[in-house]
């Protein structure tokens, strides 16, 4: 309202917290030969900002950074701007365009690496856009369990997700989510399903229907679409091995599959500027405590990765091993 005001353009605002743009909306911003983006200028809001300009087209939208003096105090989001008294209208008017996607300078850079400076943790460890991380552990370590309420934290804090479970079936991963969600078992207390099914079905949560062996081009191509028409930022993939099994005629055509596949899966975070999170079953042959080394496959699987995060069997307790990430020492939890 208070752009709208200020400025006379045409305003929506989204209707929640979280930064998707419908599939079902698109069709109603045909019309507009020029679409100003202006979400919170801050290194998330900047992010999901490229992303609708790319599916809106980049040729017609311009992304407006709010805090055009670079304050350190200065003001993050229309509102705000609003409430201090800046002028809206020249904050519109100094919007900029995407450039061409394959080339760029520092002057292209330079308020992204600002961002990133002033808000240092939205950058600082954890799952970050554009990467992949590879999560293993011995067999009844817990991998399903501690990623399915890893996307459960994320979900709640509003971060769509989309899970590829190759190895167990949609309905029983959804009902151990269900069981998290609850924090308990539901099948003592069945007269509290409605209540926690509701909530769960509010979460920005999606599966894919794909189970067990999966040629990897149709796994991508379905990611696409949902981080298309959902603006999916975190992909769990449950496990490399099932999803790509019974596929290529020996051990060396199945070691170059993987190779290919998780080669496919770092390229598509990237460009799509997603999390991806593939779970890797460790060599059988591996011992107690694990390394990178451990991890099955050819040494191609974890140069890939940008984190690798191996679930270790301690002797009094289990605990997140952290043998890779490229942004932060190595470190345990």
């Amino acid at each position: 309202m208070a752009a709208y005001q200020a400025t006379g353009l045409p305003s929506v605002s989204l209707p929640t917290v979280n930064y998707q743009l419908q599939e079902s909306v698109l069709p109603l911003l045909e019309r507009f030969s020029k679409i100003y983006l202006w979400l919170d200028d801050d290194v998330d809001g900047q992010i999901a900002a490229e992303r609708f300009a790319n599916k809106l087209g980049k040729s017609r939208c311009l992304l407006v950074n709010t805090n055009i003096q670079n304050e350190s105090d200065g003001p993050r989001t229309a509102h705000e701007a609003w409430i201090q008294g800046r002028d809206l209208a020249e904050i519109v008017q100094s919007a900029r365009r995407i450039r061409h996607d394959e080339i760029m300078n520092f002057h292209d850079l330079r308020e992204e690496v600002l961002r990133e400076v002033m808000n240092p943790e939205q950058t600082r460890g954890g799952h970050r856009p554009g990467e992949l991380t590879i999560l293993t552990g011995p067999t009844g370590a817990g991998k399903t369990t501690i990623i399915s309420q890893l996307s459960l934290d994320y979900c709640k804090s509003g971060v769509p997700t989309l899970w590829g479970s190759f190895e167990i079936l949609n309905k029983r991963l959804a009902k151990k989510m269900l069981y998290q969600l609850a924090g308990k078992d539901l099948s003592k207390a069945p007269q509290e399903f409605d209540v926690w099914a509701d909530q769960f079905e509010q979460l920005p949560l999606h599966f894919l229907k794909f189970f067990s062996t999966t040629a990897i081009k149709d796994v991508l191509k379905a990611c696409k679409h949902a981080v298309y028409a959902y603006d999916i930022r975190h992909i769990i993939l449950d496990n490399l091995q099932f999803m790509l099994s019974q596929q290529g005629r020996s051990s060396l055509d199945r070691w170059e599959l993987q190779d290919e596949a998780v080669a496919e899966l770092r390229k598509f975070a990237t460009e799509q500027d997603v999390h991806i999170t593939l779970v890797v079953h460790p060599r059988k042959d591996a011992g107690d405590a694990l390394e990178i080394n451990s991890v099955f496959g050819s040494a191609k699987v974890t140069q890939e990765a940008d984190n690798v995060v191996i679930i270790q069997k301690g002797e009094q307790a289990r605990y997140l091993d952290i043998k890779k990430n490229r942004h932060v020492s190595l470190m345990k939890l």
